[in-house]
């Protein structure tokens, strides 16, 4: 996959508490791609356990549909937290 270097789960906790990071964009659906398994998956994770979702209403964004497939990589949508 990508070599990209996102940050883990652990790494978003740190610049939270520092208040260094308010929001987050997730969701594109390659932790799926993967099987669901590593610092993609515990990141996922972290944030939606940890986040909440801002409305698309409020930041201006389409609505998530359920069926996004033509028009998001890997067929998932992006959330903002």
């Amino acid at each position: 996959m990508g070599s990209d270097p996102a940050p883990n789960a652990e790494q978003l906790d740190r610049w939270v508490k520092a208040g260094e990071l308010r929001y987050v964009l997730s969701g594109s659906g390659q932790e799926r791609m993967v099987g669901g398994r590593g610092s993609g998956a515990s990141r996922t994770t972290w944030i939606t356990s940890t986040c909440e979702a801002v409305p698309a209403s409020e930041h201006g964004s389409m609505e998530r549909q359920s069926d996004t497939s033509d028009r998001w990589p890997f067929g998932g949508g992006q959330t903002l937290y």
